[in-house]
């Protein structure tokens, strides 16, 4: 997340790489064995990074939208926010505290999320992020906020986190995130390997990043969304894109309101919008009807920008950020959009579309979900490759939209049906995915068919639809009301 943190120059070094990438896929095997059932071959740009790269393991906080590293401090290993937006790495209270470091005052202050306050540093020696960015003795920052990223699970436990690391050692490691193996990269040789002429030969999309301006470390991709350019900054530290008030209605956004507050740099709050952009382009790599947040920069201190493109579309694309040769690579193809938005936008359908479901369906309601059950033995492949397993879900009803024939769904009332989700080995695997997906997706609206007998149909889990959004609401409740939803 964009931070005004106070840049410290930090000297980078890799370690001897002989021998290490040997050892991690060894401890990293089921990992490895995961992805490669997503859909990794040895012919796509994720392979050629994998072969051709040192790296090592990321792991997700449980919403799956960020990303953070094992850091060592003397002997002691922690855990590290990757936050491409942060100039500065710094440390948290949690972590000065858990590395048992030691801090001094200083007469300077130090403007962070939420507010300003005096600028503290902590000696941190032999600082190393990963097993080979080797940074040493230094003092970094103490985390200037009032919170702390958490929902942090490894191996099914839940840890704190203990800093962030900052484009000041991500770009001297000439660092590279790939958003579908979980895996931060960099090259093992002086000479990194010509990833951009790969990718023009397996036809994925380059988008080359700028700098914000002189003296700036932030990188910018240009976006054109309905058909007005604007600058974006890349920042792997936001959950979920974000456009500048200003900016959507000269775009023409339709949005609406939140009751929750964006709070920003210094002690700056915007209310926040919920918009869904018609049409945006990155490069040649379009969507359409994608979900973003409509804040008002100015209020939150970051008016520099048109706005902000968030982990969430790096996560959904599965995308390649090399901060290193300053690229973003894309692969052409469809994004499941519901299954990796933080804040969703509209329906994943047209409106023709949501109106049949809701003429084909005689029960539609909202759930909350509160557990799941794994059905190991069903198992199906979606169009673009990605394999599922099925699970019962057990969830509680928020709102009854249409409940036909007599039927009886009482708000708060109990309710279970069976979905899929993302197929993944192992129990601790299993259970970490599973916790990803309700962190990410509280809310369910689910489409169902009744008979005349009282029986559900027995497959609400294809008519299911994700959902946290006024908008979709408004939509659907216009294509219940016979309102075309547009």
């Amino acid at each position: 997340m964009i931070k005004a943190y106070y840049m410290i120059p930090l000297m980078t070094s890799l370690l001897p790489l002989n021998g290490w990438a040997k050892d991690l896929d060894k401890n990293d095997s089921n990992k490895n064995n995961a992805r490669q059932e997503q859909g990794e071959t040895s012919g796509d740009l994720h392979a050629f990074v994998r072969k051709n790269y040192a790296g090592t393991r990321l792991v997700t906080d449980v919403k799956g939208t960020q990303h953070y590293i094992k850091g060592t401090v003397g002997e002691k290993n922690g855990w590290f926010h990757i936050d491409s937006g942060a100039i500065s790495s710094c440390i948290t209270r949690h972590g000065v505290q858990f590395f048992g470091l030691t801090t001094r005052d200083t007469n300077e202050t130090v403007i962070g999320i939420g507010g300003a306050e005096k600028k503290r540093l902590a000696k941190v020696p032999a600082f190393r992020v990963g097993p080979h960015i080797n940074i040493g003795e230094v003092e970094l920052t103490v985390y200037a906020g009032k919170g702390t990223q958490s929902g942090i699970l490894i191996d099914g436990k839940p840890v704190k986190n203990c800093g962030q690391v900052g484009i000041d050692i991500l770009q001297p490691a000439r660092a590279l995130i790939d958003y579908k193996t979980d895996r931060l990269h960099y090259p093992s040789t002086k000479k990194a390997p010509d990833i951009i002429a790969k990718a023009a030969e397996l036809g994925w999309v380059r988008v080359p990043l700028t700098k914000a301006g002189q003296g700036s470390t932030h990188q910018v991709v240009q976006v054109t969304i309905n058909g007005r350019k604007g600058s974006f900054v890349l920042d792997t530290g936001a959950q979920q894109s974000v456009i500048s008030s200003k900016f959507a209605k000269e775009a023409g956004i339709d949005s609406m309101p939140s009751p929750v507050k964006a709070v920003g740099i210094g002690d700056g709050q915007s209310a926040i919008r919920i918009g869904s952009v018609d049409k945006l382009e990155i490069g040649s790599f379009k969507l359409q009807d994608y979900p973003m947040l409509v804040i008002d920069l100015n209020a939150i201190n970051v008016d520099q920008f048109d706005g902000i493109i968030g982990s969430e579309f790096l996560f959904a694309s599965q995308a390649i950020y090399d901060i290193g040769s300053a690229s973003l690579f894309l692969e052409p193809k469809t994004i499941p959009l519901h299954e990796s938005m933080l804040m969703a936008g509209k329906f994943g359908i047209s409106p023709e579309k949501l109106a049949k479901k809701v003429s084909e369906n005689n029960v539609i309601l909202a759930l909350a979900v509160e557990s799941f059950s794994v059905l190991p033995k069903v198992e199906v492949t979606a169009s673009y490759g990605q394999a599922y397993m099925a699970a019962r879900v057990h969830a509680k009803i928020v709102k009854s939209f249409k409940a036909d024939k007599g039927t009886d769904y009482p708000e708060g009332g109990e309710f279970s049906f069976v979905t899929v989700i993302p197929r993944v080995k192992g129990e601790a695997a299993i259970r970490d995915n599973l916790m990803k997906t309700l962190a990410r997706n509280p809310e369910k609206i689910v489409f169902l068919s009744v008979g005349k007998d009282g029986q559900i149909t027995p497959s609400p889990a294809s008519g299911s639809i994700y959902t946290d959004s006024p908008l979709r609401r408004r939509d659907l409740q216009q294509a219940i009301n016979g309102v075309d939803p547009k």
